[in-house]
C-alpha cells in the first residue's frame, strides 16, 4: 500500500476502510489495516492505533499479530487487565511463542502490583 509505504496514517486508514467495505472485509484488508494501526502507534497515536487494533482482532480473532500489538499498548497505557486479556488470547493462539508467555507473565505481574497498591491504599484512610 502506497500510503503506508510514505506514513501517511490518515489516508491509509480512508483507503483501508474503503478496501473493506468494497471487498467483504477480506482477511487481508484487516491485516493491511493493522499495519495502519502499527503507523499511528509510530505516529505516537496509540489511542487511534487502539481502536483499530480493537476491530481487527473482532474481525480477524485468530490474528495473533494484532492481539499482541494491542496488548503492548495497553500495557503502556497502564491497562494492565486489558493487556492480559490480550497476551492471554496470543498465548492461547500461539502457544509456543515464549515472547507471548514472557509479556503476559510481565502484565499479570503489573496488574497484581497495582491491585494490591489499590487495596492497601484503600486501607490507609
Amino acid at each position: 500500500m502506497l500510503y503506508r509505504a510514505t506514513a501517511q496514517a490518515p489516508e491509509a486508514e480512508a483507503a483501508i476502510k474503503k478496501a473493506l467495505a468494497l471487498s467483504g472485509a477480506s482477511r487481508d484488508y484487516w491485516i493491511e489495516y493493522s499495519n495502519v494501526a502499527f503507523l499511528y502507534h509510530s505516529h505516537k497515536q496509540p489511542l487511534k492505533a487502539v481502536a483499530i487494533y480493537e476491530e481487527v482482532t473482532e474481525a480477524i480473532p485468530a490474528y495473533s499479530a494484532a492481539h499482541f500489538n494491542l496488548g503492548l499498548l495497553q500495557y503502556r497505557q497502564g491497562h494492565y487487565a486489558e493487556a492480559v486479556a490480550s497476551f492471554r488470547q496470543v498465548v492461547q493462539l500461539s502457544p509456543d511463542d515464549d515472547e507471548a508467555h514472557r509479556v503476559l507473565a510481565l502484565a499479570t505481574d503489573r496488574m497484581e502490583k497495582s491491585v494490591s497498591a489499590l487495596a492497601e491504599g484503600g486501607n490507609e484512610g
